[in-house]
């Protein structure tokens, strides 16, 4: 049975005019022989409707052309559906005849059915773009197809509303709520057939309403029935068909629709770990990377992401009717270096030579007081704690490399007690947790993680604290450890020390006590000098005594406690 292509209107009513989105488009009404109807459709010349007020469907008028007495019923809906704001509507616009005019005065051997949409609720399409065939509904006409007698109303050659007996005008239009009047005239009937580029294909019209001889005359020459055509581009082909006396029978239009894939990158050189973009002149298909362990390319946007190898790849489009094409190479060049593990940590302090060799280019800081970098040497200086990032820029070919760099401070050491000990003797350094003291000669003193330091023989050394968590160590702590002959460490020799003679608080500031088992004769305080700078003389035979140490700067002395001719020595640190 012979395919026929007819062309409907639709008319839209008057809107607020925006900025038309879709420009253009025509109606096509075409026999469905799977279902002996005839399926109304729209077909997008021009622009494309992606937002929801762009997709809404206003006021709309679709007039039918058909010969008069023949009866005429809508058997299907399908488009646009309504509650389709999101994509997920299912029930379709209710689309009802309207107004008919029967054999008009004019033209007495037609008939013409108007078909209306329901604007409530509101119904859209899915995303339109040029080229797009959407069906609309589908009618049912009692006559035979093979006549090829049921047609869209035509604007320009059809009776307007004057020529019409009751006045109404049966003109087509349509109107999309973002985009205003778009109709803009009807499709003439064709066969499509979609190839790519390179191929070729059969061009077989269907003849089935024909009978007897037939004689056959292609726009190509040819006076075959069926035809094999290789265009390098979309071409029409038209076929005249007659009979034995050269009275036309039929005409058809083929057009081959040829997929000329164009494909461009963005850039034809990239440095790895950059991207770029591939794009095609053919919508909708995808992408896939000849060689991804160079360059990966995502399969619908074409967006392409160079890994960190340097190297070449190609990248493959395929369209939605399966036509491929290879895009030019892109040359993918390396970085200047490639760590390992790009993030390094350092201590306030330090001299970095990364590369000894130095590279051609240019080396920048991002944070100059965290870490300067030598511009041409590539020689970091750490300045203080934070991040820096330190980039490298190859001179010849302009990509680069970067360093996370991680600068911790060196930690903080202090005394919680005496640098100067006596053999024995324990003193207490800081910080007490989060990493490790060590010394340059643990013959002379002895340490814990913990902060204690305890005397083991007279000399000095040096106790350096490791952070565990940066691996920075600290400047290093003088701990002094006297001779069993200096007078700091005679304290608490004499017999007068079995007498539980206290000192408290000591450390102190303003006051402090001095308590024992026999009455307290005299209290002399020193300094590390041997310096008497206060003599006190009790005559009163209390055990305890109450001393005002105000007048003492801060230091460390040492006390003298005469009681019933013996002496006992203290050491007292003043805050």
């Amino acid at each position: 049975m012979k395919k026929t292509i007819l062309i409907l209107g639709l008319i839209v009513g008057i809107i607020f005019k925006m900025d038309a989105q879709i420009e253009g488009l025509k109606y096509l009404i075409e026999y469905n022989e799977s279902t002996n109807l005839y399926d109304c459709k729209i077909v997008i010349i021009d622009g494309e409707a992606t937002t929801y007020p762009q997709r809404i469907q206003s006021n709309s008028l679709y007039t039918i052309v058909v010969p008069t007495g023949t009866t005429l019923t809508i058997d299907s809906l399908y488009n646009p559906t309504e509650s389709n704001q999101f994509y997920m509507g299912t029930i379709p616009c209710l689309w009802d005849f309207g107004p008919k005019e029967i054999s008009p005065p004019i033209t007495p051997m037609l008939d013409y059915h108007s078909v209306y949409a329901n604007l409530s609720p509101p119904s859209a399409f899915n995303d339109l773009h040029t080229g797009d065939t959407i069906t609309l509904f589908s009618v049912f006409a009692d006559i035979d197809p093979c006549e090829n007698e049921i047609r869209p109303f035509d604007n320009a050659t059809d009776p307007s509303s004057i020529e019409m007996p009751s006045g109404g005008d049966y003109s087509n239009g349509y109107t999309l709520l973002e985009g205003g009047q778009v109709y803009c005239g009807n499709l003439l009937p064709n066969i499509s057939i979609s190839i790519c580029y390179g191929e070729c294909t059969s061009l077989i019209p269907n003849l089935s309403c024909l009978e007897g001889v037939l004689n056959f005359e292609w726009s190509t020459g040819d006076t075959t029935e069926v035809i094999e055509v290789c265009p390098s581009e979309s071409t029409n082909y038209y076929l005249l068909v007659t009979d034995t006396l050269d009275m036309i029978l039929d005409s058809l239009t083929f057009f081959v629709a040829v997929d000329s894939l164009e494909l461009q990158l963005q850039d034809l050189e990239i440095c790895a770990n950059e991207m770029t973009v591939a794009s095609s002149n053919v919508p909708g298909g995808t992408w896939v990377s000849a060689n991804p362990l160079f360059a990966t390319i995502d399969a619908n946007t074409g967006i392409i992401t160079a890994n960190n190898l340097g190297g070449t790849c190609i990248f493959q489009y395929t369209t939605p009717n399966g036509c491929t094409a290879n895009s030019e190479i892109l040359v993918i060049l390396p970085n200047p270096f490639e760590l390992i593990n790009n993030q390094i940590g350092a201590c306030v302090g330090e001299v970095i030579a990364i590369y000894p060799n130095p590279l051609v280019g240019l080396w920048v800081s991002d944070n100059p007081d965290v870490a300067t970098v030598h511009s041409s040497t590539g020689t970091i200086t750490t300045i203080s704690g934070g991040t820096a990032i330190i980039t490298f820029t190859d001179s010849s070919t302009g990509c680069s490399s970067t360093i996370d760099l991680e600068v911790s401070d060196i930690p903080i050491v202090s005394f919680h007690g005496d640098s100067e000990i006596c053999i024995g003797e324990t003193t207490k350094v800081f910080p007490t947790v989060g990493g490790t003291w060590i010394s340059d000669d643990t013959s002379i003193a002895q340490f814990t993680n913990a902060g204690i330091v305890t005397g083991i023989s007279s000399g000095t050394t040096n106790l350096v604290f490791a952070n565990s968590i940066s691996g920075c160590s600290s400047e290093s702590l003088l701990v002094t450890v006297l001779p069993a002959t200096d007078p700091l460490c005679l304290v608490g020799i004499d017999d007068l020390e079995s007498q539980n003679i206290k000192v408290y608080p000591n450390p102190a500031k303003d006051i402090i006590n001095v308590e024992g088992i026999l009455p307290i004769e005299s209290i002399s305080i020193y300094t590390t000098g041997y310096r008497k700078i206060k003599n006190l003389i009790f005559n009163d035979g209390m055990n305890n005594r109450q001393i005002s140490i105000e007048d003492l700067k801060s230091g460390l002395y040492f006390i003298e406690i005469k009681s019933k001719g013996k002496i006992a020595y203290k050491k007292l640190i003043v805050e």
